[in-house]
């Protein structure tokens, strides 16, 4: 759902709609995955979404 919201056209709240979570829970993970993303690039760990 991360990933479909970065897709041209798309928006968080449009995504949460179609998958009928709320925008917050989808604004959260997108912060998680990109916190998340750059610490294991910073550690020199594999990156898995």
């Amino acid at each position: 759902m991360v990933a479909e919201c970065e897709q041209p056209g798309m928006s968080v709240s449009l995504v949460a709609r179609r998958h009928g979570i709320s925008a917050s829970l989808l604004f959260r993970w997108k912060k998680l995955m990109k916190d998340g993303g750059m610490s294991a690039i910073e550690s020199g760990d594999e990156v898995v979404s």
